[in-house]
């Protein structure tokens, strides 16, 4: 049962990751140059970074392209630790924004999308916590 809920976690994230970059993607070719306040743009760049490296490690996992005990114990544990970093990190910049880049961020509807990217960011790490947590119960063959 619990291997079911690994997969299903392993999935629910690699969908929520390529979700996160397409996102990501599309709005920094469309607002890159609104993001010049308060550091949201090396914010949203690190957790695009943290995230791509995530489905990459996810989909050699899936794929077998690399042995599944490296991958588990290096790539993919880096990655999610670098998706719960970012994830704070973009929590703090959020936290301690000046209150002329509120004001900035709302008028030109960046806000907004930065809420959205903190959201994905955060049941990215609740995913990757729950799947974790079934990884550790599961006996490995």
């Amino acid at each position: 049962m619990l291997k079911y809920l690994l997969g299903i976690g392993t999935f629910l994230l690699f969908l929520s990751s390529s979700a996160g970059i397409l996102s990501t993607l599309y709005f920094i070719t469309n607002k890159y140059d609104e993001l010049d306040c308060d550091n949201l743009r090396d914010g949203i760049l690190v957790g695009l970074g943290s995230i791509i490296l995530l489905a990459i490690s996810i989909f050699m996992f899936i794929c077998n392209c690399c042995n599944r005990n490296i991958c588990i114990k290096i790539v993919l544990f880096i990655s999610c630790l670098l998706i719960l970093i970012s994830t704070g990190y973009n929590g703090y910049l959020y936290d301690n924004r000046s209150d002329n880049c509120t004001q900035y961020y709302k008028n030109n509807n960046v806000d907004e999308y930065y809420n959205y990217y903190i959201y994905g960011l955060l049941i990215n790490s609740a995913i990757i916590i729950f799947t974790s947590l079934c990884f550790c119960c599961c006996k490995t063959d």
